[in-house]
């Protein structure tokens, strides 16, 4: 029995990794005429845009306005991602987790404000007892410092735990900590080979209480 659900937020509670994608894309297509590959982009889900970066530096050979192209990919994003929603499942998964008596925190590589801003939005906050981003710790995802500081901050041991997550670096992170994980992909991380160890689904309705609590 889980004591503990931790949630990853983007691409897991909501799909915003979609909409950066194309975000990210557009501007570089538009300001370097190259084409991001979905493959590579995936890399940097969960994690920071360094490794993104430096892909594309070395792949249009000289160096980018980092901030600048952020910014551009922000303005981008906030254009396009006004019909963001809750992933399918999502609210009914919570539902039945806080009935069964589980405590939910979040872990993401965001900030706190961030998450903060959509979960309001969509009437989620009171579901999570917890929330740990990036301003948390010094190494974001795949480091498990994030998941640690959750299991420390609520007392719960490793092996009580289980986290949902949507991508390579996320899961990494989980079983580094020690905790149980299961992945739900979305469009940007499906084609993803996570470790064999870890249970994939494609959408939240397949995820019953019996796989939060017997195991992963």
């Amino acid at each position: 029995m889980k004591k503990l659900v931790i949630f990853d937020f983007d691409g897991t509670i909501i799909d915003t990794e979609s909409y950066w994608y194309k975000a990210y894309r557009g501007v570089i297509q538009k300001q370097y005429n190259f084409d991001l590959p979905l493959e590579m982009f995936s890399r940097c889900i969960g994690t920071t845009d360094s490794v993104l970066f430096e892909y594309l530096e070395s792949e249009i050979n000289e160096s980018m306005n980092r901030q600048k192209i952020n910014q551009d990919v922000d303005e981008f994003f906030l254009d396009i991602s006004k019909d963001i929603t809750v992933r399918k499942g999502v609210e009914n998964l919570l539902f039945k987790l806080t009935e069964a008596g589980c405590i939910l925190a979040i872990a993401s590589s965001s900030k706190r404000e961030w998450i903060r801003q959509y979960l309001e939005a969509f009437q989620l906050s009171s579901y999570f007892s917890l929330i740990k981003g990036k301003e948390d710790v010094l190494d974001v995802k795949p480091d498990p410092a994030l998941y640690l500081a959750v299991l420390e901050e609520l007392e719960i041991k490793p092996e009580e735990a289980l986290v949902i997550e949507d991508s390579i670096n996320g899961s990494t992170a989980a079983l580094r900590a020690g905790i149980d994980c299961i992945v739900v992909t979305n469009p940007v991380t499906e084609h993803m080979a996570f470790d064999s160890s870890i249970p994939t689904y494609s959408c939240f309705t397949e995820i019953t209480l019996n796989c939060c609590f017997e195991k992963a």
